[in-house]
C-alpha cells in the first residue's frame, strides 16, 4: 500500500515539475523590464541596464499552495479510484 502511494507521489512530483517548467518557459520570454508572478507561483523580475538584462527569480506562497493542492488532489483521486477498483 505504501509503495503504491510512494510511486504515485513520484508521478505527481514529475507532473508538477513538467507543468512548472512549461509555465516558466512561457512566462520567461513574455516578460520585459517588468515583474510577474506566473500561474504556478514563480516570481520573475527582469531589469535592463547598460551592462545587460538581469533576471531575478523568487518563490511566492502561491508556489507552495499550488504544489500541495496538486499533490493532495492527485493522491485523493488515486485513493478514490483505488477503492473503486478493489470493489469491482
Amino acid at each position: 500500500m505504501i509503495q503504491k502511494y510512494s510511486k504515485q507521489f513520484c508521478y505527481v512530483n514529475l507532473f508538477w515539475v513538467i507543468i512548472f517548467l512549461i509555465d516558466y518557459g512561457i512566462e520567461l520570454f513574455q516578460v520585459s523590464n517588468s515583474e510577474r508572478i506566473t500561474m504556478m507561483g514563480l516570481f520573475i523580475k527582469n531589469t535592463e541596464n547598460d551592462n545587460g538584462i538581469y533576471t531575478i527569480f523568487g518563490m511566492t506562497p502561491k508556489l507552495f499552495m499550488v504544489y500541495f493542492i496538486i499533490v493532495l488532489g492527485w493522491l485523493m483521486i488515486y485513493a478514490i479510484f483505488e477503492k473503486i477498483w478493489r470493489k469491482s
